[in-house]
């Protein structure tokens, strides 16, 4: 039972790295200005949201990777991004603060998913008391779908993503 708690917390902190972060004003691609099926440079930033649950939570961080629409790239249209591993203090990264987490270059604009790739240093910390969150080797991965409107383009091109 502890197993599938600690699962289900790490699978939830995770999300929220994508989904539930604090909200960056998006500006938009102004229409007609860039080429979506032109390369695109790619920043991605980690960010969090505040829990009252831990006081801390390290998420051991190795690898990130963007699918694109389309296929016929190599890999089945992932592409892998330049990122600084490590095991991430993620709600150090909180109320706007931000860090610079991986960089690249897509062949396009179209992203459809993000895959995070997490290693076996993972552990929440409550009270000065050490969790360790347990990860199965078949769910190192964690694949979030991204819907249009989820990233940012900025008018040179390049796509923001926290």
């Amino acid at each position: 039972m502890k197993n599938k708690t600690r699962i289900t917390v790490f699978g939830l902190f995770l999300c929220s790295i994508l989904f539930y972060a604090c909200q960056k004003e998006m500006s938009g691609n102004i229409k007609g200005t860039i080429n979506p099926d032109q390369p695109h440079p790619i920043t991605i930033y980690l960010t969090d949201h505040q829990t009252p649950v831990f006081d801390s939570v390290f998420i051991d961080l190795r690898g990130v990777e963007v699918k694109l629409e389309d296929d016929t790239l190599s890999n089945g249209g992932w592409v892998k991004l330049i990122i600084h591993p490590g095991v991430y203090n993620i709600l150090r990264f909180r109320n706007g603060l931000d860090t610079l987490f991986a960089t690249g270059s897509l062949p396009n604009e179209r992203i459809r998913k993000i895959k995070l790739i997490v290693g076996t240093q993972n552990r929440a910390m409550k009270n000065g008391q050490q969790y360790p969150l347990r990860v199965k080797d078949e769910d190192r991965e964690v694949i979030a779908n991204v819907e249009p409107g989820n990233f940012e383009i900025t008018s040179n091109g390049t796509i923001l993503f926290w």
